[in-house]
């Protein structure tokens, strides 16, 4: 009965006590006992457990009382931003968390608006009550008035770790969240089936697993439905709610959040945003943005795995990754792989990291870029993704860099040295102003245009050492202005190298080619000759380094007599190596990048 539903998710700022608020909300309602025990029950993933954050948004069903609520968690770093975006299309209410030690943050403010595009009713929180004295509880209700427009008495004070004002949180969702969603049909499609798919999970036995949100009627095994993007018919295997683990039911009613186990072998078609309905229905929901990839990197089959292999875990795990973007590529050095696209650095190595453990397919990949836009001289635009795409420099008019339009929040006491950074990682401040002057320690919102190769190469980390973890960053849009920008080639014995190669601003070019090169020559083997690595500029060498020769004294057998037999033997031993050099392969480690990167 739709009218004893809630469906509801969480959203804040990274670390803000999602996962944890989520565990006690289990921990109260949980039928299973091995449950009160656990912690981050929802991040089931190892990459979670491990790093502490989350990456993946989790639904889970709950009973509360007579009701059921559908929970979703969801990440808080900005690379995983699209997570909350499809977990606010399944749900009418949201609980917006803010740590009272933090304070209100970028992607808090991000989040609160992406709810409100959607009209969900915002439930604010204030959370981990239980490090913070009377004063400063205050000072932050005061924020969350000021800065986000809620009401003192519409906060909730909780402390997700020892429970403390969790069950009247469940109470206040209860009240407050509006009944399920629904949809309108033509008469002869009333009784029809309609879902929202929301995510994805590929399982070898059971083939595409699909995470639904039913907006019409009932789904049921043995139904004969239809994606209607991929226009792909299948029968229903299996439904049922996750607990937080799979559990089967006989039916997913309107308004539930749920599985449906499709049997369908071929994940390449399948359509995160897609409508799940009867064959004959024509009716779609309106499904999701795709996101826009702003990193991008090769990723090519390391030893013993094949490109089949490669590409097989990559559409098995774009499945359950929307944002991925993959496209085919080749390397004359590295042979057959694909170009990717990732919202980020953080994303981009937990997608290497799940290949790895998921599939067991280890990679290596090209050094991370950011798309540029490049004006010809022949007036045609182009825009490089792969290095390898880079023009010859005389036919260049014009290059264009990405810029983020990024978003900074920061107490004043660190707003001198944020603006620094900006500064000298050729940003560009457009705006600085107080959020508000009512508060005792004020909070200042920076908006500034940051080139986002500049990004990658540490930004975030950097704002976060400076700031001592107090300031936040958030962006989405891109912007392309006209910037110096040339290509570096990285040469190894003379051979140039695409996948280390980078485009980058001219005054970094030396620090950051010698940079590469000081790092392979630590990490290359050693051959019978020495290796030269040069870094290139419009056919300028900038900077070198050499890997010294294995070296054999083949003399020492002499002893005494003349000194032409040793002449004689040294030559020999020249004129070998010369014909061994033409042979030489250099073998690049697959931990390379990531070094390059630390």
């Amino acid at each position: 009965m739709s009218s004893k539903i809630r469906n509801i998710s969480i959203i804040a700022h990274i670390d803000h006590g999602k996962t944890t608020l989520v565990d006690r909300f289990i921990q109260i309602c949980a039928e299973d006992k091995k449950l009160l025990k656990k912690e981050r029950i929802t991040d089931t993933m190892q990459l979670e457990q491990e790093k502490g954050i989350t990456i993946k948004m989790q639904p889970i069903t709950l009973k509360y009382k007579d009701y059921t609520i559908n929970l979703i968690d969801t990440p808080g770093h900005v690379d995983f931003a699209y997570e909350v975006s499809r977990a606010l299309r399944a749900v009418e209410a949201a609980v917006l968390l803010v740590d009272v030690t933090q304070g209100i943050q970028a992607q808090t403010i991000e989040n609160l608006l992406k709810a409100l595009e959607e009209n969900l009713t915002i439930i604010p929180v204030l959370n981990k009550i239980d490090l913070a004295d009377k004063e400063l509880i205050e000072q932050r209700i005061k924020e969350i008035e000021s800065i986000l427009g809620f009401k003192k008495e519409e906060v909730l004070l909780t402390s997700a770790k020892t429970g403390d004002g969790v069950k009247k949180l469940l109470d206040t969702v209860i009240e407050k969240t509006p009944l399920p969603k629904t949809i309108k049909l033509r008469k002869e499609y009333t009784n029809d089936p309609v879902a929202l798919v929301i995510d994805a999970k590929y399982d070898n036995y059971h083939g595409v697993i699909l995470y639904v949100r039913v907006f019409n009627s009932t789904i049921k095994p043995g139904m004969i439905l239809s994606l209607k993007h991929a226009q792909i018919e299948f029968k229903v295997d299996k439904v049922g709610i996750f607990t937080p683990f799979y559990k089967e039911t006989s039916h997913l009613s309107e308004g539930e959040v749920g599985f449906v186990v499709t049997k369908i072998k071929d994940p390449t078609n399948i359509y995160i945003g897609d409508t799940v309905t009867t064959v004959d229905n024509p009716f779609t929901i309106k499904g999701y943005k795709s996101p826009s990839p702003k990193v991008f990197s090769s990723f090519y089959p390391a030893q013993g795995v094949s490109y089949i292999q490669l590409k097989d875990a990559l559409y098995k795990l774009k499945l359950n990754d929307f944002a991925l973007d993959i496209k085919e590529d080749s390397s004359k050095l590295l042979g057959k792989g694909f170009r990717l696209g990732f919202l980020g650095m953080l994303h981009l190595e937990i997608v290497k990291e799940r290949l790895k453990r998921e599939f067991g397919v280890n990679v290596i990949h090209t050094y991370p870029t950011v798309p540029y836009k490049i004006k010809l001289r022949d007036g045609k635009t182009i825009v490089i993704r792969n290095i390898s795409d880079y023009p010859e420099e005389q036919k260049i008019e014009r290059v264009y860099e990405p810029f983020i339009e990024a978003e900074i929040i920061t107490p004043f006491e660190y707003l001198s040295d944020v603006l620094d950074l900006i500064r000298t990682n050729r940003g560009i401040l457009n705006d600085s102003a107080p959020l508000t002057r009512a508060i005792k320690h004020e909070y200042y919102k920076i908006k500034a245009l940051i080139p986002f190769s500049e990004v990658i190469e540490n930004f975030f980390n950097k704002l976060k050492s400076i700031s001592h973890g107090y300031a936040s960053l958030s962006y989405e849009n891109i912007r392309y202005l006209p910037q110096d920008a040339t290509k570096v080639t990285i040469l190894i014995n003379r051979e140039p190298y695409e996948a280390l190669s980078f485009i980058t601003h001219p005054q970094k070019a030396e620090a950051r080619a010698r940079k590469i090169l000081r790092i392979l020559k630590e990490t290359l083997d050693r051959t019978i000759v020495p290796i030269p690595l040069q870094a290139s500029v419009r056919g300028r060498i900038i900077a070198r380094e050499t890997i010294p020769a294995l070296k054999k004294n083949v003399t020492a057998k002499l002893y005494g007599g003349d000194v032409r037999r040793k002449i004689k033997l040294l030559r020999k031993q020249a004129k070998l190596k010369k014909y061994r050099a033409q042979f030489i392969k250099v073998k690049i480690p697959t931990d390379f990048i990531k070094r390059v990167l630390e």
